[in-house]
Parts: structure tokens; C-alpha cells; sequence
């Protein structure tokens, strides 16, 4: 059997009602970043897909940072969507190589608690057993055994930032169970 990914547009506009709601600004954000922005959160041995003009994003994470370097981001809190490119060792039902992300970024403020809390109350409203689960670099929120998303904070160049995902399609899906088996 071979399962269908889909993305689930509904939840992704809801996700950016949602976290726009809580006063998060949604905002363009390149998908083809230079390769320093991507190598600041890419773990060293995976490769990036280059682009003419940069690589494109693991997460917008790294176009947030990318922002943030140029001086194109100030101080505030910010949602953006991306689609979101990986070297995945290992490809299965819930690691992809290309999925759309929405994420979370606090800029010169440290509350990765703050961006859980809001993504856990937003995954809350569709699935049960949302868990919190220490990590080395913050938290994750999974579900039986399954990451939603990843939260915590680091400094780049001087610029403190809090992370953490809002939405990873089709991997929410998959786990509400919304994957179709062909």
C-alpha cells in the first residue's frame, strides 16, 4: 500500500487565523535564503538544494534569520508559511522531503513557552494526548511518540530569537489520521 499526503488547506488558513488572532504578524518571507542563513539551523551533515541564487529553506525559520541578518526584521512576533525542503535520512510516513510549515518566531524576546503554549492550544482543538517532551535544544510537542513541532531559542549574530512550528502539513494530518492508504 502507498499512502497519499495531503495537504490540508483548511487547517493551514485556520493556523494563521489562529496564531494572527493572538497577535503573531503574518508575513512574506523568502523560500531561497543565502546558504549562512540555512546553516545556522541545519544539522551539519545534511545537504541543502541549491537554488541560482541561495538554497531553499528547511523552515522559515531560516528566513526569518535570513531577514533578521539583512536588517529587513525588527524586534516582534511573527507567523509566515513556507514550504520547507529536507535532507531526511530516512523517508517514512512522517518525514518528507518537501511539506509546508507555518512557524513561529519571536524576535529579541526569549518565550519559546509562550509559542508552545499557543501551538499546543491550536493542535489541542483537533487531536487529544498532545504531550510536551524535553529535548536538548527545548522542547517538542508529540503525539504517541510523534513530533507536531519543535520550540526553543538561540542567538544569531547578536539577535536573540524564539522558534517553534504552528503547522506542519501533511504530518498534522497524518497524525489526526486524515492520510489516505491507495
Amino acid at each position: 500500500m502507498n499512502t497519499r499526503y495531503n495537504v490540508d488547506t483548511k487547517v493551514v488558513m485556520e493556523a494563521l487565523s489562529y496564531y494572527e488572532s493572538l497577535g503573531y504578524e503574518l508575513i512574506s518571507v523568502p523560500m531561497i535564503v543565502d546558504k549562512r542563513s540555512s546553516d545556522l539551523t541545519k544539522p551539519k551533515d545534511r545537504k541543502d538544494l541549491q537554488h541560482l541564487s541561495g538554497v531553499y529553506v528547511g523552515s522559515a525559520e531560516q528566513s526569518f534569520i535570513d531577514m533578521i541578518l539583512k536588517g529587513d526584521l525588527k524586534a516582534g512576533t511573527y507567523c509566515a508559511i513556507t514550504p520547507c525542503y529536507r535532507d531526511e535520512p530516512t523517508l517514512d510516513e512522517t518525514h518528507l522531503n518537501i511539506f509546508l510549515k507555518v512557524e513561529l518566531i519571536a524576535v529579541h524576546s526569549c518565550i519559546p513557552e509562550v509559542l508552545l503554549g499557543d501551538a499546543k492550544r491550536f493542535f489541542s482543538r483537533y487531536i487529544t494526548g498532545v504531550e510536551e517532551v524535553a529535548t536538548e535544544a527545548g522542547s517538542d510537542l508529540e503525539v504517541n511518540g510523534v513530533e507536531l513541532g519543535s520550540y526553543g531559542y538561540r542567538v544569531v549574530e547578536g539577535h536573540l530569537i524564539s522558534y517553534g512550528t504552528g503547522l506542519a502539513e501533511p504530518r498534522f494530518s497524518y497524525v489526526r489520521g486524515e492520510h489516505v492508504e491507495v
